[in-house]
C-alpha cells in the first residue's frame, strides 16, 4: 500500500475510534483508491475509469452533537490529507473528484458543528439579555458589535468567521479551512460558494494580520514589521486576485442561467403554439441544460444538449410562413409567423449561451449558424425592413465580424444600413450606426480599400457630431450616449490618421491624430491610455517618415511612458517603440548607430523574453534585420551576416505568405553583408534568391532595383559583363515605372551600363552613356551628387582619350 493511503487509512480509523466514543455510534471503515487492506472486503466498491478498485465513504459527516475538540482536530487532518492527495492527480480524474469530495465534506461538518455551537450561546445569550432589562436594568449596547445582529440571529459569513473560536482550531487552520474550501468549490465550477469561501477567507487571514501587528508594537517592536508579515501580504494579494476572478466568474455564471431560463420560456412558448412532442421534449431539453448547468456544474454535457436542442429547434420550423406579417390595428398574427418568431428568440438565446459555454470565442461557426438562422426565420416571419430584422442583422454582422468572416459581415451591415434608410429610424441612427460604419471601415481597411474606408470613419464623424448637437433625450442617456460617441470618434479619428499615414498624407495623418488627443478619455480605463500611446507612436512615425526626426522621437517617448503605465515595460507595445527609436536614431546621423543598437537589443530582448505570449517570429525577425542593417553601416559585417541569418531562421518558423517579403529583404541584407565581406559567391546566391522570392510576389519595388543593380555589380567583377548589362537594364526598367527617372538612382544604374559597355569595348555606347549621367546629375543639388559628378567626369575624361585614339563618335542613345 502506498504511504500517503496508509497515513490516510490510519487518520480514518483513528477518526472512526473518537467518533465511536463520542457519539456511541459505529461507522462502517472504508478503504481508500489505492489500498489493499484485507480488512475492508465487505465495504461497497466500484472500478474508476482505469479499473482501480474504489470504495465510496460511509460515515455519518451531518451529525452535529460532536462538541470533542480531538474529532474535529481529527477531521481537519483527515480533510487536509485528502486535499493533498487530490492535488496530486489532474481534475478531471476519478481518483481526484473522490478525493476532493471527500475532503470539502469533512471541512463542511467542521463549520457545520461549530456554527451550531455559536448559534446555541448567540441564543442563550440574547435571552439572558432580555431577561436582565426585564428587571429593569439598562443594557449597554456598546459592548456588542451591532453589525452583526440581524433580527435576533447572528450574520452567516461572520458566524461563519467565528467558529474558530469554539473548533479548537487556530485562526490561521481555520482561514485554511475556507481557502480549502474555496479551491474545491472552484474546482466543481461552483463560482458563487466559492467566491463566498475566499472573502472569508480574505477577512480571516486580515484579521490576523491585524492582530499580529498589535500584539508585536504592544510587545515593544516599533520599528519595522518582521520579514514574515510580507509573506502575509503576498498571501492576502493572491487573495483578493482570486476573489476578484472567481467573482467574475460568478457573475458571468448568474449571466449564462438567466439566458437558460429565458430559453427555458421562449420552449414553453414554443410549445404553447406547436402542442406536439418535439415541442414537449424542447422543454424537457431546456430544463436538463439548467440541471447540469446549475446544480451538477457540468458544462461540457450542457453544452452537447444545447447543440441537440438547437437542431431540435430548427426541425420545428415547419410549417413556415407563406407571407411576412405586416401590423395593423386588431389583426393577429398567424400562428406559423408566431412559431417561427418564437424558435428565432429561442436559437438566439441559444447562441448567446454557446458562447458561455465555449469560453466566448468568436469564431465559433456553429454559434453563428443559430445567429444566421435566427435571422432567417425572423426575416420570414416579418420581412426584410422590420426594425428587429434591423437589429438582428447588427447582430449577425457582429458575429460575422468577430468571427473573422468580413466579406459575409460587410454583406449583413450592408442590409442593416439599407434597412434603417427606409425606416428612419433615428435611436438606431444614433446608438448602432456609428459603430457599424466603423466596423465597416475596419473590415475594408483590411481589404486594402482605404478610400473607402477613409469615407466610412467621415460617415462616422458626421453622424455623431449631427446627434450631438441634438437635445431630444433625457439627461441620463445624453451622458452615456455622450461617452460611447465620444469613444467611437476616437477610434474613428485614430483610423483616419492610420489611412492617412498607410496613403503616405503624413500632414493630413497628423493633424487626424491631434483631433483624437482632443478626444482623449485618458482616466476613464487602461483601454483608452492604450488608444493614446498607440496615437503618438502613429505620431512619431508620422513625423519620422516626413523627416522631422526630433519630434518622432518626443512622440515616441511620450508613448513609452503611456504604455509603461498601462501595459507594462516587457510588453510587445514597448518593444515596438523601442524599435521605432532604434530607427529613428539609425537614421539622424552616423554618430547615433550605437545608441541605435542599444534600442534594438533591449527591444529584441523584451520580444524573446516575453513569457506573457507566444513569440512573434516575426518581430523578432523585423528587429534582427533592423540591427544587421545598422551593423553594416558601423563596418561590424560578421555580426550583421549573424543577425540577418537569426533573422532568416525565425522567419522561417512563421511559415505563411506574410512572411515572404520581409525573407526577400533579410536575403537582400545577407548579400550586401556578404559583398562588403568580398565573398561574392555567397552574395550572389543570397541576391538571387531575394530576386526570386520578389518576383513570385510581384514586388517591383526600390528593393527590387537595388537588388539588380547589386547583381550587376557582382557580375562586372567576375568578368561576366553581358550578364551584368541585363541586370542594369531590369533595374532600369523598374526603376522608370517607379516613376523616378531624374534621379541619383537613375544616374548609379546608366553608370554602371557605361562601365560595362566601356569593359567590353563599345566605347560609343559608353560615351553616351556618361552624357546621359551628366544631364541628369546637372538637375541635381547635393554633396553626394557633387561627388558623383566629379568620378563620372573622371571616367568621362578617360574615355575621351580613347575615342580620340580610335576616332570613335559618341552614341547620343546609351
Amino acid at each position: 500500500m502506498p504511504k500517503e493511503i496508509q497515513n490516510l487509512v490510519n487518520l480514518r480509523a483513528r477518526l472512526k475510534r473518537l467518533e465511536v466514543k463520542v457519539l456511541g455510534s459505529s461507522t462502517q471503515s472504508p478503504t481508500f483508491p489505492g489500498s489493499n487492506s484485507s480488512n475492508n472486503k465487505d465495504s461497497t466498491q466500484q472500478k474508476d475509469e482505469d479499473g482501480d478498485t474504489v470504495c465510496s465513504y460511509v460515515t455519518d459527516l451531518n451529525c452535529t452533537d460532536c462538541n470533542d475538540e480531538s474529532v474535529i482536530r481529527c477531521r481537519f487532518s483527515l480533510a487536509g490529507a485528502l486535499f493533498c492527495e487530490a492535488g496530486r492527480y489532474a481534475e478531471d480524474t476519478s481518483y481526484y473528484r473522490r478525493y476532493a469530495s471527500e475532503a470539502l465534506k469533512y471541512y463542511l461538518s467542521i463549520v457545520r458543528v461549530c456554527e451550531e455551537h455559536i448559534a446555541a450561546n448567540f441564543r442563550c445569550t440574547r435571552r439572558n439579555e432580555a431577561r436582565y432589562c426585564s428587571n429593569g436594568n439598562n443594557f449597554d449596547e456598546t459592548s456588542m458589535d451591532v453589525s452583526t445582529l440581524s433580527g435576533g440571529t447572528l450574520d452567516d459569513r461572520y458566524m461563519k468567521i467565528l467558529a474558530s473560536q469554539e473548533s479548537g482550531l487556530t485562526d490561521m487552520e481555520y482561514a485554511s479551512i475556507f481557502h480549502h474550501v474555496a479551491i474545491l468549490y472552484c474546482a466543481r465550477k461552483d463560482y458563487a460558494n466559492s467566491a463566498a469561501y475566499f472573502k472569508m477567507a480574505l477577512e480571516m487571514h486580515e484579521k490576523l494580520l491585524i492582530c499580529s501587528r498589535r500584539r508585536r508594537l504592544g510587545e515593544g517592536h516599533r520599528s519595522n514589521i518582521p520579514s514574515s508579515s510580507e509573506g502575509a501580504m503576498e498571501i492576502l494579494d493572491d487573495l483578493r486576485d482570486a476573489l476578484n476572478r472567481v467573482t467574475d466568474l460568478a457573475n458571468e455564471t448568474k449571466g449564462t442561467l438567466k439566458t437558460l431560463n429565458r430559453l427555458l420560456h421562449e420552449a414553453q412558448k414554443i410549445h404553447k403554439l406547436k402542442r406536439n412532442r418535439s415541442s414537449n421534449c424542447a422543454v424537457l431539453m431546456s430544463r436538463s441544460i439548467i440541471s447540469h448547468y446549475k446544480y451538477k456544474f457540468d458544462e461540457n454535457r450542457a453544452l452537447l444538449e444545447l447543440d441537440e436542442l438547437a437542431k431540435l429547434l430548427i426541425s420545428l420550423k415547419f410549417p413556415l410562413p407563406k407571407t411576412p406579417f405586416q401590423s395593423g390595428i386588431g389583426e393577429e398574427m398567424p400562428k406559423a409567423n408566431s412559431a417561427a418568431l418564437a424558435i428565432s428568440d429561442a436559437l438566439a438565446r441559444a447562441a448567446e449561451a454557446r458562447f458561455s459555454f465555449t469560453g466566448k470565442e468568436d469564431n465559433d461557426d456553429v454559434r453563428i449558424s443559430y445567429i444566421q438562422e435566427s435571422l432567417d426565420l425572423r426575416t420570414l416571419a416579418l420581412g426584410d425592413t422590420h426594425r428587429t430584422v434591423q437589429l438582428k442583422l447588427n447582430e449577425v454582422g457582429d458575429a460575422w465580424y468577430k468571427g473573422g468572416k468580413r466579406d459575409l459581415a460587410l454583406n449583413a451591415y450592408e442590409r442593416c444600413l439599407k434597412c434603417a434608410r427606409e425606416n428612419a429610424d433615428g435611436d438606431f441612427y444614433q446608438s448602432k450606426l456609428p459603430r457599424i460604419y466603423f466596423n465597416m471601415s475596419s473590415i475594408k481597411y483590411i481589404n486594402g480599400d482605404y478610400g473607402e474606408a477613409l469615407n466610412d470613419c467621415e460617415s462616422v464623424v458626421q453622424i455623431c457630431d449631427q446627434f450631438s448637437e441634438q437635445d431630444n433625450y433625457t439627461v441620463e442617456s445624453k451622458s452615456t450616449e455622450n461617452y460611447k460617441s465620444k469613444s467611437v470618434v476616437q477610434y474613428a479619428y485614430s483610423n483616419m490618421g492610420t489611412l492617412h499615414l498607410k496613403s503616405g498624407n503624413y500632414v493630413e495623418a497628423r493633424r487626424r491624430y491631434n483631433k483624437t488627443l482632443e478626444l482623449q478619455l485618458v482616466g476613464r480605463s487602461n483601454e483608452n491610455k492604450s488608444v493614446i500611446s498607440d496615437v503618438y507612436f502613429n505620431i512619431g512615425l508620422a513625423n519620422q517618415y516626413s523627416g522631422r526626426m526630433e519630434l518622432a522621437l518626443r512622440a515616441y517617448k511620450r508613448a513609452m511612458e503611456i504604455t509603461k503605465l498601462c501595459r507594462g515595460d516587457k510588453s510587445e507595445e514597448m518593444a515596438a517603440i523601442l524599435n521605432a527609436q532604434a530607427n529613428t536614431q539609425s537614421k539622424m546621423c552616423k554618430t547615433n548607430q550605437q545608441m541605435a543598437l542599444q534600442l534594438y537589443s533591449l527591444a529584441l530582448w523584451i520580444r524573446q523574453s516575453n513569457d506573457s505570449a507566444p513569440l512573434h517570429h516575426d518581430k523578432i525577425a523585423a528587429t534582427l534585420i533592423n540591427m544587421g542593417m545598422t551593423c553594416r553601416r558601423v563596418q561590424q559585417i560578421d555580426v550583421s551576416i549573424s543577425c540577418f541569418e537569426d533573422a532568416l531562421d525565425h522567419l522561417r518558423r512563421v511559415g505563411d505568405d506574410t512572411s515572404r517579403r520581409p525573407v526577400a529583404v533579410a536575403l537582400n541584407g545577407l548579400g550586401n553583408a556578404f559583398y562588403d565581406k568580398k565573398e561574392l559567391e555567397s552574395a550572389m546566391k543570397c541576391y538571387i534568391e531575394s530576386l526570386e522570392v520578389k518576383k513570385a510576389e510581384n514586388l517591383r519595388d526600390k528593393s527590387m532595383c537595388r537588388t539588380l543593380i547589386n547583381l550587376g555589380n557582382i557580375c562586372r567583377l567576375r568578368k561576366n559583363f553581358d550578364m551584368s548589362l541585363q541586370h542594369f537594364n531590369a533595374a532600369l526598367v523598374v526603376w522608370c515605372e517607379l516613376g523616378s527617372f531624374n534621379s541619383e538612382i537613375t544616374a548609379n544604374i546608366i553608370t554602371g551600363i557605361a562601365i560595362n559597355h566601356a569593359c567590353k569595348g563599345h566605347y560609343s555606347k559608353a560615351a553616351g552613356c556618361f552624357n546621359e549621367v551628366k544631364g541628369i546629375l546637372l538637375n541635381l543639388n547635393s554633396l553626394k551628387v557633387h561627388e558623383q559628378q566629379m568620378k563620372v567626369e573622371k571616367m568621362s575624361a578617360s574615355l575621351e582619350l580613347k575615342l580620340r585614339k580610335y576616332r570613335i563618335e559618341a552614341e547620343t542613345q546609351y
